[in-house]
C-alpha cells in the first residue's frame, strides 16, 4: 500500500521563543535562524552582511551617527571611534579625520557638519578659505544630543542647578539675524528649557516630528511643541509616556510615519503620539548573552526590516510579513543607518545601510547591508531552523516515521534530524524479555521498541555547488515516537551563485498506532 506524505509547508506564524515548542501554533517554529518569511510562508536565506573596509589605526570602538554631505555633493558615512571623529567616504573609500574628538551626536545646517560630545562641547567641519576644517564653538554647550531645525541648534545638556545636576536639559540657539547681531553659534544661559527637573532621566535622543521634537529619555518620553517664530520656551511640553523611553541613542530609528523604539527588552511603535508593541502576541523573548560586554542595545531599519541588536542577540522584524526572525553574523553586525535613495551609485535601486559591528571593532571593520546578493560576499550564512514539536493531531500515539523529504533550494549539502521526546530509554529488551508480557501488557506498560540515544543529524550531500534548483531531498532512517520535532541547517555566502537558499516545506512518510509503534525485529 503506499504511504501518502504529510506535507508541512506553512511557516507563516514566523519566531516564537516564549511558548513551549509543543504548544505553539501551528504555522510557527520555535527557532529560525539566518531566514526570513516570505509572504506565502516559505524561508528564505538573508542578505549578507559584508565587510567595506577597516577603520582607521588604533580603532577599538565604533559607532556610526549619520550621513553627511558637503559642498561637493560627496556623501560621508560619520563614523566615531574611541578617540575621534571620521568621515568615510563611501565611494572613494577613504577616511578623513573631522574632529581630535569622539562626537556622541551630529546635525548640518548651511554646509556644516555640527559635531557634540559630553566633555568637549562641539563645533562644526564645514569648507573655509578653500579647504575644510573643523572650527571649535566655544559657547556650544557640552551634550550628548545635537539637532538642528527652525533655524536653531539644540543640544542635550546635562545642567548644574543649585547643588545638583540635571541631566535632562534642552539648551537651544540664537537665530541667525544680520539686524539684531545674532548667531546660530551663540548658546545664551536663559535658552533653556528643563525636561521634568530633577527626576533623574537623561535625555537620550531627539527626534524631530511635525512642528514638534521628540525627546526620548531614559524612562519616558516628552514632546515640545512650537512655532518656527516663537521662541521655543513659549512652546508646549507634553508626556507622552512616564514609563517608555530609550535604552540608548542608537535605540531609537525613524521608520515609514512612525519611529522604532527599544526599550527596556521591547520594541515599540511611536505612532500618533501613542506607543504600540511590535510583539503584540508576546512571541519573542529578547535574550542577553551571559558576560557580554559589546554594544548593548540598538535599532536599524534598512528597507522593510527592523534589525534588533540586544545584548549579544539580533532580532529581526519584517514590517511586510509583521514576522520576527533571529539573525547570527561572524561579522558581529549590531547597527546600520540607512541611506538615502540614489545616494550612491551601488544603493540606487535596493535599501543600503552602513554600519557597525557590536565589537571587536579593529578586526571586523566597517560594514555594509543591502538588500540584494552581489557576486562576491565575505561572510558564511549559516541557516538553521527547528520546527514545533508535533504530534500529528494524536498527542497520546506513537507514530512510525519510514522516512522524510525537503522541498528545498540549496548548495553542497544540508544537515537535518528529527528528534523524538517521547522515546522511553528503558533497558534494551530482546524476544526473550517479551516473553514475559502479552502485546497488551506491554502496551499498558509503555514497552516500545525504539532506538537508544539522542538523534543523529543526517547530512544529505551531493547538492550542487552553484546556481541551486528546487529539488526534494531524500532523508533516510527510520523513526518512532509520540512528539516530535525537526532541525534543518544549510549554508550559503551570500552570493548570487549560491543565495538565496530556501526551504518550501518538510514531507513527512508516516502512519498512527501503538501497534505500529511496538515493530518486531529478527
Amino acid at each position: 500500500m503506499a504511504r501518502e506524505g504529510l506535507v508541512i509547508n506553512d511557516f507563516s506564524g514566523g519566531l516564537n521563543n516564549v511558548i513551549d515548542p509543543s504548544l505553539i501554533a501551528e504555522n510557527e517554529v520555535s527557532s529560525i535562524v539566518n531566514l526570513v518569511i516570505s509572504r506565502t510562508g516559505k524561508l528564505v536565506s538573508r542578505h549578507p552582511f559584508l565587510k567595506v573596509t577597516n577603520y582607521p589605526t588604533g580603532t577599538t570602538t565604533a559607532k556610526a551617527l549619520g550621513y553627511y554631505r558637503n559642498e561637493e555633493g560627496v556623501v560621508f558615512l560619520v563614523v566615531a571611534t574611541n578617540a575621534k571623529t571620521w568621515l568615510y567616504n563611501l565611494v572613494g573609500n577613504t577616511w578623513t579625520e573631522a574632529w581630535q574628538y569622539a562626537a556622541e551626536d551630529m546635525t548640518t545646517y548651511a554646509n556644516r557638519l555640527y559635531l557634540i560630545n559630553s566633555a568637549n562641547g562641539g563645533g562644526y567641519w564645514a569648507k573655509v578659505s578653500g579647504s575644510y576644517s573643523f572650527t571649535t564653538v566655544a559657547a556650544m554647550p557640552r551634550g550628548n544630543q545635537i539637532h538642528f531645525t527652525k533655524g536653531r541648534i539644540y543640544v542635550s545638556s546635562r545642567a548644574v542647578i543649585g547643588s545638583t545636576t540635571n541631566t535632562s536639559t534642552l539648551r537651544y540657539s540664537n537665530l541667525t539675524s544680520t539686524a539684531l547681531g545674532t548667531s546660530i553659534d551663540e548658546f545664551p544661559v536663559a535658552n533653556t528649557i528643563d525636561i521634568n527637573e530633577g527626576d533623574g532621566d537623561q535625555l537620550i535622543k531627539i527626534i524631530e516630528g511635525n512642528s514638534e521634537l521628540f525627546l526620548f529619555r531614559s524612562n519616558s518620553t516628552y514632546r515640545l511643541a512650537f512655532s518656527a517664530s516663537a521662541d521655543p520656551s513659549l512652546g508646549t511640553l507634553t508626556v507622552m509616556s512616564n514609563n517608555i523611553g530609550a535604552d540608548s541613542a542608537q535605540s531609537v530609528v525613524e521608520g515609514d510615519n512612525y519611529l522604532a523604539v527599544l526599550h527596556a527588552g521591547t520594541l515599540y511603535q511611536f505612532a500618533g503620539y501613542n506607543f504600540y508593541s511590535f510583539n503584540p502576541a508576546n512571541k519573542v523573548q529578547f535574550e542577553v548573552k551571559p558576560g557580554y560586554s559589546g554594544m548593548k542595545q540598538a535599532v536599524s531599519k534598512v528597507g522593510q526590516y527592523l534589525i534588533v541588536w540586544h545584548h549579544g542577540y539580533m532580532y529581526c522584524y519584517d514590517t511586510e510579513t509583521d514576522l520576527w526572525v533571529e539573525w547570527q553574523s561572524v561579522t558581529e553586525a549590531a547597527h546600520f543607518i540607512e541611506a538615502p535613495r540614489g545616494t550612491f551609485l551601488d544603493s540606487s535601486a535596493v535599501p543600503t545601510a552602513y554600519g557597525v559591528p557590536a565589537q571587536n571593532h579593529g578586526s571586523q571593520g566597517l560594514l555594509k547591508f543591502a538588500l540584494e546578493f552581489t557576486s562576491t560576499s565575505t561572510e558564511i550564512i549559516k541557516c538553521r531552523l527547528t520546527t514545533r514539536t508535533y504530534d500529528i493531531g494524536q498527542p497520546s500515539l506513537f507514530k512510525r516515521l519510514f522516512g522524510w523529504e525537503l522541498l528545498m533550494v540549496g548548495v553542497n549539502w544540508v544537515e537535518a534530524a528529527i528528534n523524538p521526546i517521547d522515546v522511553i530509554n528503558k533497558p534494551q529488551m530482546t524476544w526473550n524479555d517479551l516473553d514475559d508480557y502479552t502485546w497488551y501488557e506491554a502496551q499498558i506498560n509503555e514497552i516500545p521498541w525504539l532506538p537508544f540515544g539522542a538523534a543523529v543529524p543526517v547530512i544529505v550531500g551531493g547538492l550542487p555547488t552553484e546556481n541551486p534548483n528546487p529539488q526534494v531531498v531524500k532523508v533516510s532512517g527510520k523513526q518512532t515516537f509520540k512528539r516530535a520535532y525537526f532541525t534543518i541547517a544549510f549554508n550559503n555566502d551570500g552570493t548570487t551563485k549560491t543565495a538565496p537558499s530556501r526551504i518550501d516545506g518538510l514531507v513527512l512518510y508516516l502512519v498512527n498506532g501503538r501497534r505500529i509503534a511496538m515493530s518486531r525485529t529478527a
